[in-house]
């Protein structure tokens, strides 16, 4: 089993579900399963044409969205190795040292980060093909475009197919298939991962958050980091739910993220730390406009729940009419209630890597019925250490679980 037959799998049994749905211009275009699964095949065929052979190192320094998932799917499909570069990486000699150590003969790059590479490529004797996720118009042989890719993916789809599957079916449980590059006091580190430690994480973490099919992943953190890829690409495709791509721009959240709730309305929020306190600001904002009793009410009933929750230990269980007074349910279901649906309405948690967390705002949150899950991992030991989910006994405020 490796990471390739899993995706196969997953297109036989949600083939028409979408898998991802990416902001381009001003509306959200979505992609099926069965779609991204013939983009992958043409563009696997494409890159098999173009030489990369088993075993090759070939990086992906790219914006989040549909190009990065068919890239990263196509490259584990050759028996490759795939080499994922923070799309916020600038400094060229760090660029430089992850390219030379994964011995890199192919990177696939988007616009934003073309130029870095066209300045450095020069100093990189194994790289032999830049591949360009747009349009490219000048007179470079070792530079070609993504369409181009395609164009060879569909020319070549009946004579090179068969290789292509035999390719995939040589895939062993224990094949590395990324190389993920870490800072480890202060110095870049390589950390192998194997499909087989890749799979397992994913197997775990599914028996415990219970993701289910059709669920609307919002993903606000970059690709590149391997516990977001992990929760994020990974989760999305074993469990037939959605990946959501805001559009990329300088400053997406504010832009997009509460204008797009009531067009995508997610079931997951994958965010950072800074993006939960702007998302508690806006909503204690919007309280205080309707006046300070109104806000004061909101506050003394977030510290009710803080003594229930306290007091019985039983967070699943924190609603109880045991703990509410007739005020507390009129807070609930006027104040709470009005901000979920303000949230999309089907928000059901929003997903945190292992910062700190003060205990009011994840409180705060509590308070509203969307709980904060944080998680914990270290890189290298290629696995999560633990997740703060929602069952009995494993929830804690201030945790990042046991």
């Amino acid at each position: 089993m490796n990471i390739i037959k899993i995706f196969e799998d997953c297109v036989s049994r949600y083939g028409s579900n979408p898998l991802i749905m990416e902001k381009q211009g001003h509306e959200y275009l979505s992609l099926s399963y069965h779609d991204i699964f013939n983009r992958v095949k043409r563009f696997s065929i494409g890159l098999l044409s173009l030489g990369v052979k088993p075993g090759d190192s070939v990086a992906l320094y790219a914006d989040c969205g549909t190009d990065w998932l068919v890239s990263e799917l196509s490259i584990l499909s050759n028996q490759a190795v795939f080499v994922p570069l923070p799309s916020l990486m600038r400094e060229e000699i760090d660029l430089k040292f992850c390219l030379q150590h994964a011995q890199c003969k192919c990177v696939i790059v988007s616009k934003t980060q073309f130029e870095i590479i066209k300045k450095i490529k020069d100093y990189l004797p194994l790289l032999n093909l830049v591949i360009l996720l747009d349009e490219y118009w000048e007179d470079d042989f070792d530079v070609i475009s993504k369409e181009r890719v395609y164009a060879l993916g569909r020319e070549l789809y009946d004579t090179r197919n068969e290789e292509l599957n035999h390719r995939i079916l040589s895939i062993k449980y224990d094949d590395v298939a990324m190389i993920y590059y870490t800072n480890v006091h202060s110095q870049l580190t390589g950390v192998l991962y194997t499909h087989k430690s890749l799979i397992v994480n994913v197997e775990q973490i599914t028996s415990l958050l219970q993701i289910g099919e059709w669920k609307r992943f919002y993903m606000l953190l970059p690709w590149s980091d391997i516990f977001v890829h992990q929760l994020s690409l990974l989760l999305v495709l074993y469990n037939g739910s959605v990946i959501v791509v805001p559009q990329v721009n300088e400053d997406c959240f504010c832009h997009t993220f509460f204008r797009d709730l009531h067009v995508i309305r997610p079931n997951v929020v994958f965010c950072s730390l800074s993006s939960i306190k702007v998302i508690k600001l806006r909503i204690e904002e919007e309280l205080k406009r309707q006046g300070e009793i109104f806000y004061s009410i909101f506050q003394r009933y977030i510290h009710h729940i803080k003594l229930s929750t306290y007091r019985s230990k039983l967070f699943w269980n924190y609603k109880s009419p045991h703990f509410f007074s007739f005020w507390t349910k009129f807070v609930e279901h006027f104040i709470c209630e009005t901000i979920r649906t303000a949230l999309g309405g089907d928000l059901e948690y929003i997903l945190l890597r292992g910062h700190f967390l003060d205990k009011e705002t994840e409180l705060f949150f509590l308070a509203i019925g969307i709980p904060i899950l944080r998680g914990f991992g270290t890189v290298e030991s290629c696995s999560f250490v633990s997740i703060n989910f929602i069952m009995k006994d494993y929830y804690k405020l201030g945790s990042v679980g046991k």
